[in-house]
C-alpha cells in the first residue's frame, strides 16, 4: 500500500505540526492563566519574601509566554492574540499556594509532551527550558507552602 503523499508533503508530519500549534496555542493559554494566577497570588502574599519569590515566579511565567508566542509565529508566520484569561483561585493563600503546585507539576507533563512534537531543535530546547522552570517553581512553591504560618499546626 503506497502512502498518499501530496504537495504539501508528509502527510503525517502535517499532523505533528498540527497538533504542535494546537499545543503552543494551550501553551500560551496556559501561561496566560499561570500569569493571572500569580498577579492574584502576589496581591495577597504577606511578607516581602513571599512577594519577592512570587514576583519571581510572575516573571519567569511572562517569558514563558513570550517565548512560546515566538515559536507560534515562527511555526505559523501569524501573531496568536488572545482575550485576558479569567480564572477562578481559593481565597486562602495557602490554598492558593497549593493550587499553584499542581498547576507547576501539570505544566511540566504537558512541556513534556511539547517538546517530544518540536522537531526543530532550538524550539525544543526553549520548552525544555521553559520544562525546568516549571520544575524549580514547584520547588519553590513547595518551600513556601512548608513555611507558611497557616501550614505549621
Amino acid at each position: 500500500m503506497a502512502l498518499n503523499y501530496n504537495r504539501q508533503g508528509n502527510p503525517f508530519q502535517q499532523n505533528t505540526d498540527l497538533e504542535a500549534i494546537q499545543l503552543l496555542k494551550e501553551g500560551l493559554l496556559g501561561e496566560q492563566m499561570a500569569i493571572r494566577g500569580y498577579e492574584m497570588i502576589r496581591h495577597n502574599s504577606g511578607s516581602g519574601q513571599d512577594k519577592e519569590l512570587i514576583t519571581s515566579i510572575l516573571r519567569d511565567e511572562r517569558r514563558h509566554y513570550f517565548l512560546l508566542q515566538e515559536i507560534f509565529e515562527e511555526r505559523t508566520d501569524t501573531v496568536f492574540e488572545m482575550a485576558k484569561a479569567s480564572i477562578s483561585m481559593p481565597m486562602d493563600f495557602i490554598d492558593m499556594i497549593k493550587t499553584a503546585i499542581c498547576d507547576e507539576l501539570e505544566a511540566v507533563a504537558f512541556y513534556e509532551r511539547l517538546a517530544g512534537m518540536l522537531d526543530c531543535m532550538r524550539q525544543k530546547e526553549i520548552v525544555l527550558q521553559i520544562l525546568n522552570d516549571e520544575k524549580e517553581h514547584a520547588q519553590l512553591l513547595a518551600g513556601l507552602y512548608q513555611r507558611t504560618p497557616e501550614n505549621e499546626e
